[in-house]
């Protein structure tokens, strides 16, 4: 180990305080490793963790570089699974979806000549993930109508955590308010904090040419999400109409996911006897849908 020390003095004879550095020479070159890391990833990506390695100029002989990754620490209900960390490159591949949301995971690489095992060199890094989005979400879409001798049901059951899925409505907060041309609701004085809203047949007026506009805010720690959806009431009588599957998948979006070769089966409701007739957008080939255009409850479609 050699330690330098240097000292400065100015044309009047003044001496600065010394300042010194410690320098190990190694007696065998090894590599060093650098990676350039993100401040935050988000985990619904997927994360690519490059590092390059550099060698003195020493006169040595250079060999091929193995690698080794390690999880030093994580969360123990999201850990990274070892099949990822068994790269031998200096490219570590994370998939999106890995990762749990607001949380540090610290990896530990392992350099080591191929051909001098016992020069081994190693890192240290964090991952640091963000907070993923809350997803807002409303049965029916952006625009229903239905009649005062009806109640009206609205959703926001589908709503989700995007970086907790699997836990459906669990810890998300409910807020509805109501409006119609720029003022509150007529006749709707509080509105309950949970996903589904209910209000009785009468409870609203017809709405005319102004729709009402129900909106609701989730909220979970610091985040939040809006959606809102046009309700347009008349006086006479509407038939309430459904379609339900039992696809029990949502990605981050909340939308079903499904196999290519999974069969779906699709079936329609309605608060009235009804005939029905499907439509598909984009169009789909005949012959993988059965029945299509008829007046039956199912919907089937084949892989």
């Amino acid at each position: 180990t050699y330690l330098v020390t240097v000292v400065a003095t100015d044309f009047l004879g003044a001496v600065t305080a010394p300042a010194s550095v410690s320098i190990r020479k190694k007696g065998v070159d090894s590599p060093s490793i650098q990676f350039r890391i993100q401040p935050t990833y988000a985990p619904s990506r997927a994360i690519l963790i490059s590092g390059t390695t550099t060698f003195s100029k020493c006169p040595f002989a250079r060999t091929a570089v193995e690698f080794t990754w390690e999880l030093v620490s994580g969360p123990s209900t999201h850990p990274i699974p070892s099949a990822t960390l068994s790269a031998a490159s200096a490219q570590l591949y994370i998939p999106a979806e890995t990762l749990h949301q607001m949380s540090v995971y610290t990896l530990r690489v392992r350099a080591t000549l191929s051909n001098f095992p016992s020069r081994v060199t190693e890192a240290t890094f964090d991952i640091i993930t963000e907070a993923a989005p809350l997803r807002a979400l409303l049965a029916g879409g952006s625009s229903l109508r239905t009649s005062t001798l009806s109640p009206l049901l609205l959703s926001a059951a589908g709503s989700r955590d995007a970086g907790a899925v699997d836990e459906g409505v669990t810890g998300l907060s409910f807020a509805w308010t109501c409006s119609v041309g720029g003022s509150s609701c007529p006749l709707v004085s509080s509105l309950p904090a949970t996903a589904t809203l209910t209000l009785a047949a009468g409870a609203l007026p017809p709405s005319g040419a102004a729709p009402y506009i129900f909106q609701v805010l989730i909220g979970k720690d610091a985040r939040s999400a809006i959606a809102s959806t046009r309700v347009s009431i008349v006086a006479a009588p509407i038939p309430r109409m459904s379609i339900t599957h039992a696809l029990p998948f949502l990605d981050a979006r909340g939308r079903p996911v499904v196999n290519p070769s999974q069969r779906l089966v699709f079936t329609a409701g309605a608060s009235i006897p009804s005939s029905f007739s499907w439509s598909l957008s984009p169009p789909t080939p005949e012959e993988a849908v059965a029945p299509m255009g008829f007046g039956v409850v199912y919907l089937v479609l084949s892989p």
